[in-house]
């Protein structure tokens, strides 16, 4: 757990603040062309230089540096070019806040860039970014093979932003599973977060990230979260998820509305939420402009969770179980077309157990407000009409909530007979049936003249006897 293994350490250590980015230093071991062939050629004395000399050789015009602009002034770092197209890898605090990303190639050729995938300091800190317009681009290769301690590692960048890129050797102090961070022995300064730390073949084996104010106690974050990330991003997860998620996998499982519900479990090895490393999974489901939705989850071993993202991955609601229930129901408008994304998790961490979940498209579903320029009742109150369907002996449920005044609910037929009508309990949910096919109208109120607020109205098919069979989902 990346926090609490920060915290370990000191509170202070991860720099994510643009104006103080986070960075790992390269030692003094700059290979800055120069022109001549003296600098590489005392460097290659030894076989040690001559290796080094040639991975810098090698992964040198992969590596881009990135300046970003943001309301504080400009701030730096380092990237890494993993597709030839320009898709590019950085840490997110590289790039946070940030209203204008430029990126420098090793040629000095500058091409704007916009994040695609961005996660956040204290969970996966990476970010990817595209670059505009067309690109043949070099590229690392990514490493295949697990990171041991002991191995020789390189890291490349642009500490305090000095150009060209600066390469320098170390070795890999620990691996930090649980964490995803790699730990190495270079030095650490600004302008080199988001470089690469390379094996001894060349190959990408992590994004240079964070220190500790300690000599030789540096961290990168593992190319096994970066995968994941790509994975995600592959999948449409990103940017979605990662600012959301710890991600481990880029998988999601598909939410059809009105089906049987689908059965999952939270287990051990499962994605975190950032925010309280609580367990969770992934859903997806479409949605329309103006569409309403109902989203309920049940379990017995933990109090759920439910994060309601946009397809444009920002957060348009939340909501909890209350304290000892074990089931929660989250209504929603839907605000466009696309594909929205569920995190259902357990409220806090390390709970495990199984659960049911399901989407429900009501009848109808509107949050409104009565006032001044609404039609009014004889009795002088204010009231809205919303239309909806209904089929014979079809069982429905009603349920009209408002803090702001007293309701009162009408039910009229297509020909404006009124059905029924009389004050509703604020928050309850009362059941009826209509006696045949056809359109209706309900109407809400005040009891009394002139009260006026925000309400919300909810229509929906009364569940039967026996409920939703559930249907399992597989990790």
């Amino acid at each position: 757990m990346q926090t609490q293994f920060r915290s370990r350490l000191v509170a202070s250590a991860l720099l994510a603040v643009q104006a103080s980015i986070a960075t790992v230093v390269i030692q003094e071991f700059a290979l800055i062309q120069t022109g001549t062939q003296s600098t590489y050629a005392a460097q290659a004395q030894s076989s040690d230089s001559l290796a080094t000399t040639e991975i810098y050789r090698k992964t040198k015009p992969a590596i881009v540096y990135i300046e970003t602009r943001t309301r504080h002034g400009k701030s730096k770092g380092s990237g890494v070019i993993l597709r030839k197209d320009g898709l590019i890898v950085t840490n997110a605090h590289v790039i946070k806040g940030a209203k204008r990303i430029i990126v420098e190639l090793s040629n000095g050729k500058q091409v704007k860039a916009y994040p695609v995938a961005s996660g956040q300091s204290g969970c996966v800190d990476l970010a990817l970014l595209k670059l505009e317009g067309k690109h043949n681009l070099p590229t690392v290769t990514m490493a295949s093979s697990p990171v041991i301690p002991g191995t020789n590692v390189f890291a490349m960048g642009f500490p305090k932003g000095i150009k060209p890129a600066s390469i320098t050797k170390g070795i890999v102090s620990n691996v930090h599973q649980k964490s995803g961070y790699i730990q190495l022995d270079a030095a650490i300064n600004k302008g080199n977060s988001g470089g690469a730390l390379l094996n001894s073949k060349g190959e990408l084996i992590g994004i240079n990230t964070w220190k500790f104010r300690a000599e030789g106690l540096n961290f990168a974050t593992s190319i096994d979260r970066l995968q994941a990330t790509l994975q995600a991003y592959k999948n449409g997860l990103s940017p979605i998820l990662a600012k959301h998620l710890d991600l481990t996998a880029g998988r999601a499982t598909q939410l059809v509305a009105d089906q049987k519900a689908t059965v999952g479990r939270l287990q051990s090895g499962d994605q975190r939420v950032c925010s309280d490393r609580s367990l969770a999974d992934v859903y997806t489901f479409k949605g329309k402009a103006n569409q309403g939705i109902i989203l309920e989850m049940q379990a017995k071993a933990f109090d759920p969770h439910f994060i309601l993202l946009n397809p444009k991955g920002r957060t348009v609601a939340r909501k909890t179980a209350q304290p000892g229930k074990k089931f929660t129901r989250l209504y929603q408008i839907l605000g466009s077309d696309g594909t929205y994304t569920l995190i259902a998790n357990s409220r806090k961490a390390n709970r495990y157990g199984s659960y049911k979940i399901r989407a429900i498209t009501p009848v109808l579903l509107r949050a409104s407000a009565l006032g001044a320029g609404d039609p009014r009742r004889k009795n002088g109150s204010f009231f809205r009409s919303y239309h909806f369907s209904a089929q014979t002996g079809r069982p429905l449920n009603l349920t009209v909530s408002s803090q702001a005044f007293s309701p009162h609910v009408a039910l009229i037929d297509a020909k404006g007979k009124v059905l029924r009508e009389g004050p509703f309990p604020s928050g309850k949910t009362r059941s009826f049936a209509v006696l045949s096919n056809g359109r209706y109208s309900i109407r809400v109120s005040s009891t009394q003249p002139k009260q006026a607020g925000h309400f919300s109205l909810i229509i929906e098919a009364k569940p039967t006897r026996s409920g939703p069979k559930a249907i399992a989902k597989h990790h």
